[in-house]
Order: structure tokens, then sequence, then C-alpha cells
């Protein structure tokens, strides 16, 4: 099913930042600007009626830190006023007593705030520029002006080898917080030191492997069982490069693949200078890597606010025809393919298809999920 109109607008109220992270997708881009989105922009948007009759939600994130933008608290007020669901992600560090008042009297419905360890020095080792300590505290205060509220909290983290330990710490810290959901998700490999922290590199071979061979044992059947670092995690490794057919809890593990849930949900991105897209990896330009070779992922925009209205954009003949390949996902297989030059870029692949191309996205397999 294609949707005919937009279900959740996600805006990048700013570009900026004011942490250096270091596995963060910026430290790649190519030919990438800064600055926050315009005020006129936002309104244009947000009371196009014919493109948000039926959104359910606007997202305030993107790659920049929204609270830096001076009129946050405005575009959550105005969203409220129009009806829709208000969610907004922060790395925490200007999450002071006074914002976390402002955001809960504003009418946010839920807060994401980025913590990719529970442990202060690999914490700060990551997430460069912030404290640990200050972060916790912050969000502590943050569920103490929300409480008898409706607005939500959520952690948003990101899996890596060096930080997979900190798992076992994650219900406690979110108990101690109180928070209410958690996305996880793999991170965008972007340098060599990125791309061998990496927990998808296996899972990527493997399901190449699944498509192309029969397991050599039809099922494999697991009751619930302890698991532990000795004992578990290499037998099951084993099997599953084995190709046997793992059934957990009477379920296959298997994760989404060829499938874009930005386009299949009916979503729609505006960065912050007003570019209109269809996704989170389309909205900047930037230098990634796939098995360990250099690829080019460019932005791809259908329009621009400041030209256009969204309705028209959402409606223009060369984002319908996108959204269409997108929910066939007619593109060529990169992200198992043994490689060619073609997979260098995202502008064309081995089926004709044109830019931008989606069959080497890690959103669209599987391996990154934002909130």
């Amino acid at each position: 099913m294609m949707y005919r109109t937009i279900k959740k607008l996600y805006f990048e109220p700013s570009s900026r930042c004011n942490l250096n992270c270091a596995m963060c997708f910026r430290n790649s881009w190519i030919g990438e600007t800064h600055g926050d989105l315009e005020m006129r922009l936002f309104y244009k948007a947000l009371k196009d009626e014919e493109a948000l009759r039926d959104t359910h939600t606007i997202f305030l994130g993107g790659m920049g830190e929204p609270l830096v933008h001076p009129c946050i608290f405005e575009m959550i007020r105005c969203s409220k006023e129009q009806g829709k669901r208000v969610e907004l992600i922060t790395n925490g560090t200007m999450l002071t007593p006074e914002v976390s008042r402002k955001l809960v009297a504003a009418g946010l419905d839920k807060l994401w705030v980025s913590i990719d360890s529970f442990e202060a020095e690999q914490y700060e080792q990551l997430q460069r520029g912030s404290k640990f300590a200050l972060i916790t505290r912050q969000i502590r205060e943050f569920s103490r002006v929300r409480q008898n509220t409706e607005t939500e909290l959520g952690i948003s983290f990101v899996l890596m080898k060096s930080n997979l330990p900190q798992l076992m710490h994650m219900q406690r810290y979110c108990c101690e917080i109180g928070a209410d959901d958690v996305n996880l998700s793999h991170m965008i490999p972007n340098t060599e030191d990125v791309v061998e922290d990496t927990l998808w590199q296996f899972t990527e071979n493997a399901q190449t492997l699944d498509e192309f061979s029969k397991p050599i044992v039809a099922r494999f059947r697991f009751q619930t069982t302890d698991f532990d670092k000795l004992y578990g995690q290499n037998p099951i490794v084993s099997m599953m490069n084995e190709k046997m057919e793992l059934l957990w809890r009477g379920k296959v593990p298997e994760r989404e693949k060829d499938r874009c849930r930005f386009v299949a949900e009916g979503n729609c991105f505006i960065r912050w200078d007003g570019a209109v897209t269809s996704c989170m990896g389309l909205l900047h330009s930037a230098e990634t890597y796939l098995d360990h070779e250099k690829r080019m992922v460019w932005h791809h925009a259908f329009g621009n606010l400041k030209e256009q209205p969204l309705h028209a954009i959402w409606n223009s003949e060369e984002y319908r025809a996108f959204r269409k390949r997108v929910m066939e996902f007619d593109f060529s297989p990169c992200i198992n393919c043994g490689g060619c030059d073609l997979r260098e870029e995202n502008q064309t692949d081995c089926v004709g298809s044109p830019a931008p191309t989606c069959g080497a996205c890690l959103w669209g397999q599987g391996f990154i999920r934002c909130p």
C-alpha cells in the first residue's frame, strides 16, 4: 500500500549540533552547510492542510540538535494546535530544568534522548563534549517534571561492538530514570574505525547465504534457555553460519529487509533549508562504507518549500514515482552483491534505476532504525 497523504512529518529544526560524537554520520558529510529552519517555512508546511490532512505525528529531529533552534518550543506549540502528536530527539545536553518545563508545557508528547553507554568513561568517549552524570541528572529532572502528564520518555541507543556489554545495564538505567521506551539501532559506518565496530556485517553475509542456499537441516528448535557470553553466543553464531534454521520461542529470528519503513508508513522529511525528501538516508550527502569499501550517499530533494508548497512536492510525478519504486523495492541487491563500480554511490544500479537508488540503504535493509 502506498499512502497518498503524509502520515508522519519529520522536521530538521537545525543541522547544527553542540557535540562531536565519535560515530556520528555528520563526521563524513560532503559539502554540507549548517543552519536553522526558517519559521516561515515551518509554518508553510505545518499549515498546508492538503498535505497534512491525515498526518498524525510531527517529529523534530534530523541530523542536528533540535534544542539549539531558538523557536523550538513554538514549533511544538503550533504542532499541538494543529492537533498533531509531537516527538523530539535530543542529546540531552541542553535539557536544563527550565527547558524540561517548557517542553512539557508546550505539549510535547514524547522526548527521545540519545545515550550510547551507561558507563561514564565510555559514554564521554562516544558522545564527545557531554558528561554522563549531568545528562543522567537532567533526564531524571525531566521525568520529575513530566509526572502527572501524558509526556513520554524514550532512550535511543546505537549498538556497536564496543558498547554491546552495556545492554546488561539498560533495564536498570531505564528504570532509574523512568524511561517508557527504548529504540535500538546499528550505526552508520562512515570511517574505517566505525566499520570495525559495527555489529551487522555477519548478519549481512548470513542473509546472502539464506537467500541462495537451503538449510542443511530443516529446522532447529530452541527452548527458552540461559545464554551467557561463554556458552551461548559462539554456539548460536556457529549454527547460524552453518545455515541452520533457528526457531526461538516458536519464531524465526529475522530482520526486516527490502522495505523502507519511511515510505511504507507515509513519512516525509523537511531539511533545515526547506528541502523535501523521503527519508533520513537522503537528508544529507555523506561518505559511508559498504563491505569495507567507500560509498557515496548523495542527498536527494524532490523539491523545496522556498519554491513550492508541500502538497505540490508530495504529489509531484517524480516523488510519486519514487515512492512506487521503493514500495516495489525493484533495486539491485547491492547490500548482498560482490561489488561493482555502481555500488560506489546511490546514483544508479545494474538494473538501471534512476537516482536515488536504495538497494544498499541500511535503513531499507533493517540495520538502522530511527525512533
